[in-house]
């Protein structure tokens, strides 16, 4: 569904779009893609989209880094 915000679920991990959670963060959805490339976050790409999970973004605001 084209413009969900609904976190897809793969392999017992939640993993959500980019743009709501660089609106969150006060953030360009580029930078979340970069910490993904350089480990600090965990998410994947389908297709042309990435997607990062929710628990790693959790993780990385709990150690206060980003």
């Amino acid at each position: 569904m084209a413009g969900t915000t609904q976190p897809d679920e793969i392999v017992g991990e939640r993993f959500v779009r980019l743009a709501p959670v660089a609106r969150q963060l006060d953030v360009a959805p580029s930078t979340i893609v970069s910490a993904i490339l350089r480990g600090q976050l965990r998410g994947l790409k389908v297709g042309k989209h990435w997607r990062v999970s929710e628990q790693s973004i959790r993780e990385m605001l709990e150690r206060g880094s980003g």
